[in-house]
């Protein structure tokens, strides 16, 4: 099991830098078609591994896809990308959004293959975002078939991602009956 569990926390490790090289990737291209797109939302990361402004720049990938429509219409149309997506809306974000978009100036045109190359940097950092949820999933459940989990996560300062990210570091669990035995090793 510990072995298992150290695997799959060494293939986490690799995901998590390629998802920061996507992460990376991504935002170079949108500051060729839509600048600071990625400084538009602060909320955290879903349970699912998805993040909002990546779901944003899925739909509104150009600054010119919105400097396009009125300010009626871009209102609508984020308030059913919200509604779709299960984002709440607030219209004076919706406004701030579509002043930032309109103050912007893409290099890249909106044309095909600009398009491509950002829903292609999505894509991937998608596709990673939900392999990395599933492999977090994966350690939970393995961490919590060893005896010394319990005590690990209940350590001041632990939860269940560094407690199943320190099993998956720790030689020998069989050692610690205890928080005391755990204390002790460290």
């Amino acid at each position: 099991m510990r072995l298992m569990l150290k695997s799959y926390y060494r293939q986490y490790e690799q995901y998590t830098k390629i998802r920061t090289m996507f992460r990376n990737n991504l935002i170079s291209l949108l500051e060729l078609t839509f600048p600071d797109a990625n400084r538009l939302f602060c909320s955290p990361r879903r349970s699912d591994g998805s993040e909002k402004w990546i779901d944003f720049i899925a739909s509104f990938w150009h600054c010119e896809c919105i400097q396009h429509l009125s300010k009626k219409t871009f209102l609508s149309r984020y308030q059913n990308w919200c509604k779709k997506h299960g984002y709440y809306y607030r219209e004076k974000k919706a406004i701030e959004i579509y002043t930032l978009a309109c103050s912007r100036i893409a290099i890249l045109p909106k044309t095909a293959a600009p398009k491509l190359l950002v829903e292609q940097a999505v894509s991937q950092f998608n596709e990673t975002a939900a392999d990395l949820t599933l492999l977090k999933q994966q350690m939970q459940e393995l961490a919590a078939f060893l005896p010394a989990y319990p005590i690990v996560i209940q350590l001041y300062g632990l939860g269940s991602a560094l407690g199943r990210q320190l099993l998956a570091k720790i030689v020998n669990v069989r050692r610690f009956h205890s928080q005391s035995a755990f204390v002790v090793f460290r």
